[in-house]
């Protein structure tokens, strides 16, 4: 025991959240007395304990403690305008980014681990985090007088993100909504209203918008389609979809990444036209566009093989050689679309 004790293997943080008592919030979705009468049917059951579970969930999200090598991936991923570029980010805008990221997650609600000790610089704290990680994730290179650091392994360095993912979730839906209703305003403007589905995910199309103004109607539009696909990639609240787009919307004003507008007695919101609203803008995109374009990818590959019948493992396996052509051609961005398990998800 002395010998096992004198080994340092970091820290363990235990939350406790909300508690959830299985009886009362089965009775909240069966309705009252249902419970009791045990005249439930099976789909009744099957929706009241998915609903339960999710409830456990959500809340398991929110007492989840951030880790360093979560904050380091997310910006690593993030960051960059173009995610299959080898150049890397230097360590003073990785040191600013984790920060961000950092006092977002707070601002959230969310807890944080500290980075480092008290004595540790936040360059060597974010080294000993990448030494956790291991030493094939990320990339180190100097350049002139700074560590350059390059995600090497973005499926890999995915994972960290995904820990942090859900305090961003309602906001990069939105962002991601912003972003595909401007596209639709300036495709008609330009008068270009039949885009190549192949171009859909070029990556330098991808910029924020900032001062087009959206129509808050045809952005709860977009929301709620979004949702409704990605509904199995995150889990929700449980407040109706006008709550928590509200609730949202207004978080963003007061954070400064969208402006809002009223114009003959209509809401209209856009990207804040500075330098962090478009930042913010770009990074809660960033966050949600990998899951967005392994749905794109799976509904392609059925359209390519229309009258075809194959088993969905042999599917998956067609969609990932498929997105792997176009991932090296420049067509789709980002690699961590091509996870077999998010393909399966998304079939």
């Amino acid at each position: 025991m002395a010998k096992i004790l004198k080994f340092k293997y970091g820290s363990i943080d235990v939350a406790i959240g909300k508690e959830i008592r299985a009886r009362a919030a089965l009775r909240e979705k069966l309705g009252e007395g249902k419970i009791e009468s045990n005249n439930i049917s099976p789909e009744e059951w099957r929706r009241a304990v998915n609903g339960v579970g999710y409830a456990v969930m959500y809340e398991c999200n929110n007492v989840q403690i951030a880790r360093p090598t979560a904050l380091i991936a997310t910006a690593l991923l993030t960051i960059r305008q173009d995610p299959s570029s080898s150049r890397g980010v230097g360590a003073k805008e990785l040191i600013k980014w984790v920060q961000i990221i950092r006092n977002e997650i707070v601002f959230r609600g969310g807890r944080v681990a500290q980075l480092g000790h008290s004595t540790t610089s936040n360059l060597e704290a974010i080294e000993q985090a990448l030494e956790v990680m291991g030493t094939n994730l990320v990339e180190r290179t100097k350049r002139q007088s700074e560590v350059v650091y390059s995600p090497k392994r973005r499926m890999e360095l995915s994972y960290y993100k995904n820990s942090v993912i859900h305090w961003f979730v309602e906001e990069g839906i939105i962002s991601c909504s912003m972003y595909a209703e401007i596209k639709k305003q300036t495709n008609s403007n330009n008068g270009n209203n039949n885009n190549n589905n192949n171009n859909y995910n070029n990556n330098s199309e991808r910029g924020t918008g900032s001062l087009i103004k959206v129509n808050k109607k045809s952005l709860f539009g977009s929301v709620q389609f979004l949702s409704r696909v990605l509904k199995y990639e995150f889990i929700f609240p449980t407040r109706s979809i006008n709550d928590t787009l509200d609730t949202a919307l207004g978080r963003m004003v007061e954070r400064g990444i969208l402006t809002r507008f009223e114009q003959d007695g209509e809401e209209f919101y856009a990207v804040d036209d500075t330098k962090k609203g478009r930042a913010m803008s770009h990074f809660l995109c960033s966050l949600i566009w990998p899951f967005i374009d392994t749905y794109w990818l799976v509904a392609n590959t059925f359209r390519s093989m229309l009258n075809i019948v194959m088993e969905e493992k042999s599917f998956a396996r067609r969609a990932t050689e498929y997105g792997n052509v176009l991932y090296f051609n420049g067509s789709l961005p980002y690699i961590e679309s091509l996870n077999t398990e998010a393909i399966e998800t998304a079939v």
